[in-house]
């Protein structure tokens, strides 16, 4: 926001800007991160930024992991670029490290970028995931699936996040505990840490929806 501006031929100009939106899709690979992706992509008419893609750009194969430090950097970067630019950029990849996010964000703040960010959590079941990736043409091995599973990082409001969303099952089925393994694993910890880390006074879950949405 510009407020009361007087430089140059400007007298008292007030003008509101509306910041860029950085969406961080989230999730075990097979959850579906890259069909929502393009999704959300065509409908906001933002720039996607793949990790997977990047790897193409340099290693002529998306397979080939090369250099983390190397494609990361290229990812911030190109997520800069797009955002001081304008453009909106959803950020694909697993994302489920806190640490690897917060640098994310400390890197734009560092490039003065004030950007609304969101989080895309997929809640999809671990053995849909499963199923989903033995069906791609990249098959990601079954114990890296269980890796990422296990060692996922729920993102919170505290990193920086201004809205998360957690993305169930497709085709709107009901999210329950009887098909959405994932539901229980991410209410369990909103429900412990909410009071602490992101006051929150309710938790909303839409059963028949494909979103869920926790409000801070």
């Amino acid at each position: 926001k510009i407020k009361g501006c007087k430089h140059n031929n400007l007298k008292n100009v007030t003008l509101e800007i509306p910041l860029g939106i950085m969406t961080v899709v989230t999730g075990v690979s097979g959850s579906g991160k890259s069909t929502i992706a393009k999704r959300i992509a065509f409908e906001k008419r933002a720039e996607i930024v793949s990790s997977d893609k990047i790897r193409a750009e340099l290693y002529g194969d998306e397979n080939i992991q090369g250099d983390p430090n190397e494609v990361f950097r290229l990812v911030h970067e190109r997520i800069f670029t797009y955002l001081r630019v304008g453009y909106d950029v959803i950020y694909d990849a697993t994302n489920i490290s806190f640490k690897n996010r917060k640098k994310l964000f400390k890197f734009l703040e560092s490039k003065y970028i004030d950007a609304k960010h969101i989080a895309v959590v997929m809640t999809t079941p671990i053995n849909v995931c499963i199923d989903n990736n033995n069906l791609r043409d990249r098959v990601v091995p079954e114990h890296v699936i269980m890796k990422q599973y296990k060692s996922f990082n729920i993102p919170f409001f505290e990193e920086g996040f201004d809205e998360i969303i957690l993305d169930g099952w497709f085709d709107n089925k009901p999210i329950t505990k009887d098909n959405i393994d994932f539901f229980d694993d991410f209410k369990s910890a909103f429900d412990e840490k909410s009071s602490k880390l992101m006051n929150l006074d309710t938790i909303d879950c839409v059963g028949e929806a494909n979103h869920i949405y926790f409000i801070s």
